[in-house]
C-alpha cells in the first residue's frame, strides 16, 4: 500500500461515526453468497484490478450508441484523494482499520490467484454474434444463451409475419418481428415439453409493414425444435434456436480493417433466401459512435461500392424493416461464393465532449458584426467571422445569423462537419438551424432565435459531427447456407 493509498484508508475509517459503528459492527459476518454492488462500484473496482492486470476493463460494441468503442487500457490507479493522517485513534477506528487491511490483503490474495493464465482463461469475457439485431454482446454485461442464425417467415394467405432476431438470455430475453395486416400484440414460445413463454410486445411501428420488438423475462428452457403462437392463435411456425457465435475478439468474427483509428469489422452471414447480410461491427475510441455508415440514400458522406469477383459492381440494399444503419445484403453467385470485395470510403462520426464547450459572443442592435473570434471543439478549430441580426417584429421571434469557417480540408483523416446547440445544458429550450456546403458539406452558418434588446449570445456544444475517411476494405468471407 502506498502512502496516498493509506491516507486514503485513514480517511474512510476516520469519516465513520463511532456510535453508528458500534451499532452494526457485532454484527457483521461474511457473506455466504456473491456480494451485489451497484453499478459504479464494480466498474471501479473491475477498472483497477484489470489494470494491475494489463486487461482492458469493458469492451462494449455494440454499434450506433455511446458505449460502441474500443477496450481502453484503464489508468493503474484512480486519483485518491489526499488527507491527513490522524495522529490518535480510538479502538473502534483501529478494528475497522485493521479490518479493512485484511479486506486489501483479500483482495491481493485474489489478484495473484487470477494472475494465474488457467484461472484468467477461466473468467475471461466473451464476445457474442447477435444475428438480426447487428450487434456483437459482451458475455460480461448479458451473456446470449441462444440466437436464430436466420430470419424466419410464417406465411398466411397475403399475411405475413418474419421474426428477423431472437436472442434468448439467462434471466431476459427478446425477439424483433416484422409483418403485414395488423400487427401483433403477444408472441408465445413454446418448447417440445409444452412449456410456454408469452413476450410481450415492448414497441410496435407501423408504416406499410409493421415493425415490433418483444420481451420475456425470466428462465427459458430451449428445446431442439420450438413453435410459436402469435395473439394466442397457434401457427405452424417452427425455430430452431443456436448458440451464438463466441470469440475473445471482434477480429475473429470477420474481415477486420484498420484505418483513421477506427478499426472496421465485416461479419457476412448467409440468409436462407440465398442473400448474404453483410453487419459492420465498429472498435470505436471513447465517447463517440458511427453516426453513419453511408449506406442511406439521404446520407451526406460518399456510399459504400460493393464488387463481385471479376471486379464487376454488384447491388446490394437494406433490409426494408429493419434497416440497421451498419447492414448490407446483396446476392452472391452460386458459382462464385468468393471475391466480393466492401469498399467503406469515409463514415459520420459524433464525438461527446467530458464537459460543454461554452461560446459567448457579443451580438449587433442591427446589421453585421465582424468578429473573426475562434474556439476549439473537441481539437477542431472553429471561427466565428461574423454575426448578423436578422429582421424583427411583434409576430415573429428575432434571429440571429452566426457565419461559421470550420477550416475543412478534405486531406485529413478526420474534418468537423457541423454541430448544434446543447439548450438542455442550462435547461432552455429553444431551435437552431444550419445551411452546409454544398460541396464540402461542412456548415458555413447556423441561425438561432434572440430578444431584441439580447446584447450577448452563450451557447454550450457537447456533441459535433465529423467525417472520418478511411478507405476501409475487405475481401468478404462467404459461404452458402
Amino acid at each position: 500500500m502506498n502512502a496516498n493509498e493509506e491516507k486514503m484508508l485513514f480517511r474512510l475509517a476516520d469519516s465513520i461515526e463511532p456510535e453508528a459503528a458500534a451499532d452494526r459492527f457485532g454484527d457483521v459476518e461474511p457473506s455466504r453468497e456473491e456480494a451485489r454492488l451497484d453499478a459504479q462500484t464494480l466498474s471501479r473496482i473491475r477498472s483497477r484490478t484489470f489494470a494491475k492486470l494489463g486487461l482492458a476493463a469493458n469492451p462494449a460494441l455494440s454499434p450506433g450508441s455511446d458505449t460502441a468503442a474500443v477496450p481502453d487500457t484503464p489508468a493503474a490507479a484512480e486519483a485518491l484523494l489526499s488527507a491527513e493522517a490522524v495522529q490518535r485513534r480510538s479502538p473502534l477506528r483501529r478494528r475497522l482499520l485493521a479490518a479493512a487491511v485484511a479486506g486489501l490483503c483479500l483482495i491481493a490474495g485474489a489478484l495473484a490467484l487470477y494472475a494465474s493464465p488457467d484461472v484468467r482463461a477461466q473468467v475471461r469475457k466473451m464476445l457474442q454474434f447477435i444475428p438480426g439485431y447487428g450487434t456483437v454482446q459482451s458475455s460480461e454485461d448479458h451473456e446470449i444463451l441462444y440466437i436464430l442464425p436466420a430470419p424466419v417467415t410464417h406465411l398466411d394467405g397475403t399475411d405475413r409475419i418474419d421474426i428477423r432476431g431472437f436472442s434468448i438470455g439467462s434471466t431476459h430475453s427478446s425477439a424483433a418481428l416484422t409483418g403485414t395486416a395488423a400487427p401483433v400484440k403477444t408472441m408465445e414460445l413454446i418448447n417440445a415439453d409444452g412449456n410456454r413463454y408469452e413476450f410481450k410486445a415492448s414497441m410496435i411501428a407501423s408504416a406499410g409493414d409493421w415493425t415490433g420488438g418483444f420481451y420475456y423475462t425470466g428462465p427459458i428452457k430451449v428445446t431442439e425444435e420450438m413453435s410459436v403462437s402469435f395473439d394466442g392463435t397457434p401457427s405452424d411456425m417452427k425455430i430452431r434456436l443456436t448458440p451464438p457465435e463466441k470469440v475473445d475478439r471482434v477480429e475473429d468474427l470477420g474481415v477486420t480493417d484498420v484505418r483513421s483509428g477506427i478499426t472496421l469489422t465485416a461479419v457476412a452471414t448467409a440468409q436462407q433466401n440465398g442473400q448474404m447480410r453483410v453487419t459492420l461491427v465498429p472498435q470505436l475510441p471513447p465517447a463517440s459512435r458511427i453516426e453513419s455508415f453511408g449506406l442511406g440514400s439521404y446520407e451526406n458522406i460518399a456510399a459504400p461500392t460493393l464488387t463481385g469477383p471479376s471486379g464487376e459492381p454488384i447491388p446490394y440494399i437494406r433490409d426494408e424493416n429493419f434497416p440497421n444503419p451498419n447492414e448490407l445484403m446483396f446476392a452472391p453467385n452460386e458459382r462464385e461464393l468468393s471475391g466480393y470485395k466492401l469498399h467503406i470510403p469515409e463514415l459520420a462520426l459524433v464525438r461527446r465532449a467530458e464537459q460543454p464547450v461554452k461560446m459567448t459572443m457579443p451580438l449587433p442592435q442591427s446589421g453585421v458584426l465582424e468578429l473573426n473570434r475562434q474556439w476549439n471543439l473537441l481539437g477542431f478549430p472553429v471561427k466565428v467571422k461574423r454575426v448578423e441580426r436578422l429582421a424583427y417584429d411583434s409576430y415573429v421571434p428575432g434571429s440571429m445569423r452566426i457565419e461559421f469557417d470550420l477550416e475543412h480540408d478534405d486531406t485529413e483523416m478526420e474534418s468537423l462537419l457541423h454541430f448544434f446547440p446543447d439548450f438542455s445544458v442550462k435547461g432552455q429550450s429553444g431551435g437552431a438551424s444550419s445551411r452546409l456546403n454544398e460541396v464540402t458539406r461542412a456548415m458555413e452558418d447556423m441561425t438561432l432565435e434572440a430578444e431584441p434588446d439580447q446584447q450577448e449570445l452563450t451557447i454550450y456544444v457537447t456533441e459535433i459531427r465529423t467525417v472520418v475517411r478511411g478507405p476501409w476494405e475487405f475481401e468478404l468471407k462467404t459461404a452458402a447456407k
